[in-house]
């Protein structure tokens, strides 16, 4: 209510049609048709293109003696793979980027919500250069991830304009602020216990483990988003009952930390197994963008310690 009360229509829009904050059955059916489009072949097909960044990236580094890795790494890689992936104009990875910070700042804990006025200038904006992208995909149509999901139908359902706004927004949004933390963080982590990087870097079948302990270890969110979760029936927790309607923070970073589930859960190690970690949520909500994040982190994190034999923090 508080939320609702100060944002603009902007900002309404995105929470009332997005797929973070919406349920079944709208989330069922937008899901469905979102899952047309975004396939794991798709994804699968960005690994060279994604091998390709990297490599010019990090081409520009190789005679520097030292560089900053969230800045031009992690931020760079994921926002040029998702604009790849959406046929977006690499000039506009800047703006794009801007326009993500201002709006997921007001998200943050304690919830800043004097920022609501800037978050909604920047959903203003954005909104509209998605559906300026969107008119011209229906002139233009083409092998892109628009063009996917303008084309997705499931008995005679397709996705509505706003429905289709909140997506492209939420996937440029989404797609490239959390796989830049799971970047740095990994290459922090590694570079913090170089024998484990030595590791990553001599032996590729160990790295999926890898970014799956790096996940578990510190994700990019440590407490599940979207203002966290409202119970629409009585829920038993120990000896806990959550009345409907109470707003209940999920600390994932808590779970991912659990004794009962990891031994020895404060420790760092790529080799751990059953790796069952809650970075990416779990259940309907569970992270569309998943194979994305992890290919970007499976293919950027190696990469960048073998051309950097020497790196260090």
């Amino acid at each position: 209510e508080v939320f609702a009360a100060g944002a603009p229509a902007s900002m309404q829009l995105l929470s009332e049609t997005s797929l973070l904050f919406v349920d079944p059955p709208q989330h069922t059916r937008v899901r469905g048709l979102v899952a047309q489009a975004f396939t794991p072949k798709r994804i699968q097909a960005m690994r060279p293109r994604i091998e390709e960044m990297i490599d010019g990236v990090l081409d520009g580094l190789e005679d520097r003696p030292d560089f900053d890795v969230l800045e031009e790494i992690a931020w760079p890689i994921p926002i040029m793979a998702v604009t790849d992936l959406l046929d977006v104009p690499t000039t506009d990875q800047r703006l794009l980027h801007e326009w993500t910070h201002a709006i997921t700042a007001v998200d943050e804990l304690p919830l800043e919500l004097d920022l609501l006025p800037s978050a909604g200038a920047a959903a203003d904006e954005f909104l509209a250069y998605a559906g300026h992208l969107v008119e011209e995909r229906r002139r233009h149509p083409g092998d892109d991830l628009i063009s996917g999901l303008l084309a997705a139908e499931e008995d005679g359902a397709t996705l509505s304009r706003d429905e289709l706004l909140s997506m492209i927004v939420l996937i440029l949004l989404a797609g490239h602020d959390t796989t830049a933390s799971l970047i740095s963080t990994a290459l922090w982590l590694l570079l913090a216990h170089p024998d484990q990087a030595d590791e990553v870097r001599a032996d590729p079948s160990c790295v999926p483990n890898a970014i799956e302990e790096v996940l578990r270890y510190l994700g990019p969110l440590q407490v599940a988003s979207g203002g966290g979760r409202w119970p629409d029936e009585p829920v038993t927790i120990e000896d806990t009952v959550i009345e409907p309607g109470t707003p209940v923070r999920l600390l994932l970073g808590s779970a991912n930390r659990d004794p009962a589930q990891y031994e020895d859960p404060d420790a760092f190690d790529i080799h751990r197994r059953a790796i069952r970690h809650l970075a990416f949520g779990r259940g309907l909500h569970v992270c569309l963008g998943s194979a994305l994040g992890r290919l970007e982190a499976q293919v950027v994190v190696p990469a960048v310690l073998r051309r950097f034999p020497d790196l260090a923090l």
